[in-house]
Protein backbone atom coordinates (compact mmCIF):
# COMPACT_ATOMS: atom_id res chain seq x y z
CA UNK A 1 0.00 0.00 0.00
CA UNK A 2 2.92 2.51 0.88
CA UNK A 3 4.51 1.54 -2.39
CA UNK A 4 1.38 3.15 -4.08
CA UNK A 5 1.18 6.46 -2.12
CA UNK A 6 5.30 7.09 -2.84
CA UNK A 7 5.03 5.97 -6.45
CA UNK A 8 2.11 7.78 -7.44
CA UNK A 9 0.85 10.33 -4.88
CA UNK A 10 4.65 11.37 -3.17
CA UNK A 11 7.40 11.66 -5.90
CA UNK A 12 7.16 13.98 -8.50
CA UNK A 13 7.61 13.76 -12.15
CA UNK A 14 10.97 15.12 -11.88
CA UNK A 15 12.46 12.70 -9.75
CA UNK A 16 12.45 10.25 -13.28
CA UNK A 17 14.38 12.64 -14.33
CA UNK A 18 17.67 10.09 -13.46
CA UNK A 19 18.36 7.42 -11.41
CA UNK A 20 20.09 9.71 -9.36
CA UNK A 21 17.31 12.30 -8.68
CA UNK A 22 15.25 9.19 -8.04
CA UNK A 23 17.14 7.62 -5.36
CA UNK A 24 17.74 11.17 -3.69
CA UNK A 25 13.94 11.68 -3.77
CA UNK A 26 12.69 8.56 -2.94
CA UNK A 27 15.51 8.68 0.20
CA UNK A 28 13.53 12.05 1.00
CA UNK A 29 10.35 10.74 1.43
CA UNK A 30 11.19 7.22 3.48
CA UNK A 31 13.06 9.59 5.98
CA UNK A 32 10.46 11.99 6.47
CA UNK A 33 7.69 9.57 6.07
CA UNK A 34 5.08 9.80 9.17
CA UNK A 35 6.05 13.33 9.19
CA UNK A 36 5.66 15.16 6.00
CA UNK A 37 4.35 11.58 3.89
CA UNK A 38 1.57 10.36 6.05
CA UNK A 39 -1.28 7.91 4.64
CA UNK A 40 -4.38 8.48 5.95
CA UNK A 41 -7.74 5.73 5.50
CA UNK A 42 -10.10 8.32 6.14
Amino acid sequence: MAAKFIKYEWIEIDAYENWKSFLEYLKKVLDNFGEEYVINFV
